[in-house]
C-alpha cells in the first residue's frame, strides 16, 4: 500500500465526497425511506476502495434501533443494523463513513509508517483508546470525547458535506424564486400611480432575472457540478411557476374584492 500523505489524504476525502454525492444521485429522491441492499453494498465497496481498505467487509445485524453501527478491529468487519435500509440516504453515508474510518484508524495503528498524514502521537492515542475502548452504553460522555470517535465524526461530516450543500442549495433556490414573487406584486400595486402596463412587465422581467441569475450563481458557488444543474433549474422553474400561482390568486382575490366595493 502506498503512503497516505496529507495531500493524498485530502484527495481521499474528496473521492469519498464524490462517492457520497453519487450515491444520493442514484436514489430516486434525496429523502428516501427505503433502498436496496445492492445500493448499500456498492456504497460500502466504493468508500472502502477510496480509503484503501480492501480487506474490510460489511455485515448486518439485528438489534436495538438506537445502535447505529459498529466496527470490530479483530475481524476487520463493519457491521450495520438491518434497519439501515429504512434510513435516509445521508444518514447511511454518515454511519458507513464513520465506521469505515475506524477501520482506517486501525490500519494506521498497525502500519503507522504508511500514514505520515497523522502525527505519531495521534496514532498512539488511537491505539490506547482501541485497547481501552469506552462504549456508548457504558459512559455516553466519555464515549463521545474519545479521539477515535471525534475524528470519525469529523471524517463522516466531511464526506456528507456535498449532500448538505445539495439540500441547502435546492432550498435556497426555491426561496429565491418565491421571494421574487414580490416583484410582480409590487409592480401591480404601483399600477394606479404609474398608470402603465410596462410596470408589470418590468417587474416580471426583474423576477425572471433574479431567479435565473440568483439560482445559477448560488448553484455554481455551492455545488458547481453540472450533473445536478438540471435538478436545480427544475426546482427554480417549479418555484417560479408556484410563485405565479400565488400572484394570480392574490390578483384575482383583489379584483373580486374591488368589484364588490
Amino acid at each position: 500500500m502506498s503512503q497516505i500523505t496529507e495531500d493524498s489524504y485530502e484527495q481521499m476525502i474528496q473521492k469519498c465526497q464524490k462517492i457520497a454525492a453519487e450515491f444520493i444521485d442514484e436514489l430516486e429522491e434525496c429523502e428516501v425511506d427505503e433502498m436496496s441492499e445492492d445500493k448499500v453494498n456498492k456504497l460500502f465497496e466504493d468508500l472502502k476502495s477510496a480509503m484503501g481498505l480492501d480487506d474490510c467487509t460489511l455485515k448486518f445485524f439485528g438489534g436495538p434501533d438506537d445502535e447505529q453501527g459498529r466496527y470490530d478491529e479483530k475481524s476487520n468487519i463493519v457491521s450495520l443494523p438491518e434497519y439501515v435500509y429504512y434510513k435516509k440516504g445521508s444518514e447511511i453515508v454518515n454511519v458507513m463513513a464513520h465506521e469505515l474510518f475506524h477501520a482506517f484508524q486501525y490500519a494506521a495503528i498497525n502500519n503507522p509508517e504508511n500514514y505520515p498524514c497523522f502525527d505519531s502521537t495521534i496514532i498512539k492515542n488511537w491505539k490506547s483508546e482501541f485497547e481501552n475502548y469506552v462504549s456508548y452504553d457504558k459512559d455516553q460522555d466519555k464515549y463521545r470525547k474519545q479521539d477515535i470517535e471525534t475524528t470519525a465524526r469529523e471524517f463522516a461530516d466531511k464526506c456528507c458535506k456535498p449532500i448538505r450543500n445539495m439540500y441547502t442549495t435546492y432550498y435556497t433556490i426555491a426561496k429565491i424564486a418565491l421571494i421574487a414573487t414580490l416583484f410582480p406584486l409590487l409592480g401591480w400595486w404601483c399600477l394606479p400611480f404609474a398608470d402603465a402596463d410596462w410596470v408589470i412587465y418590468a417587474a416580471c422581467f426583474l423576477q425572471i432575472l433574479v431567479i435565473g441569475i440568483g439560482s445559477i450563481l448560488y448553484y455554481k458557488r455551492h455545488i458547481n457540478d453540472d450533473k445536478r444543474l438540471l435538478k436545480s433549474l427544475t426546482i427554480a422553474i417549479g418555484s417560479f411557476l408556484f410563485s405565479w400561482v400565488i400572484f394570480c390568486v392574490v390578483f384575482y382575490c383583489s379584483w373580486i374584492y374591488s368589484g364588490k366595493k
